[in-house]
């Protein structure tokens, strides 16, 4: 039963962040501006030449 909850828990936080995704994308359609995206990765300095 426990399992189940997390389950439905884990679908609907990633049913919300499609939607606040796509939303945002929605809003910047048509813009011009640059965007400056930042991340951490976990990896060695191949792996970062790669991204």
């Amino acid at each position: 039963m426990k399992r189940r909850g997390m389950a439905l828990g884990l679908a609907a936080l990633m049913t919300c962040t499609a939607l606040f995704t796509t939303t945002a994308k929605a809003e910047n359609k048509g813009s011009d501006e640059k965007e400056t995206i930042k991340f951490t990765y976990w990896g060695s300095g191949d792996e970062k030449k790669g991204y």
